[in-house]
C-alpha cells in the first residue's frame, strides 16, 4: 500500500455503502501491491498484460468490496 493514503474505518464503511470515491481511493492504495503480486506471479509479464491483469482484478474488488460485510467485535 501507499504509504500515504490511509485508509480508516470511515473510508471503509463508506466503500461498503457504495460510495465510489472512498472505493477508488482504495483501489488505488492496493495499486501497487497488486502489481508487486501480479509481476511476482509473472515477472516477465508485459506493461499492457500487466495493465490487463490489473484492471481484471480491480474490476473483481469494486464487485466484491460493497458486498462484504465487516464483523464487528
Amino acid at each position: 500500500m501507499k504509504e500515504d493514503i490511509q485508509i480508516d474505518y470511515d473510508v471503509i464503511m463508506s466503500a461498503l455503502d457504495g460510495n465510489r470515491v472512498s472505493l477508488g481511493y482504495i483501489l488505488e492504495a492496493f495499486t501497487p501491491f497488486v502489481e508487486k503480486v501480479l509481476k511476482t506471479l509473472n515477472p516477465k509479464i508485459s506493461d499492457e498484460n500487466l495493465q490487463d491483469c490489473k484492471q481484471e482484478v480491480f474490476i473483481l474488488l469494486i464487485r466484491v468490496i460493497p458486498k462484504f460485510r465487516l464483523k464487528l467485535g
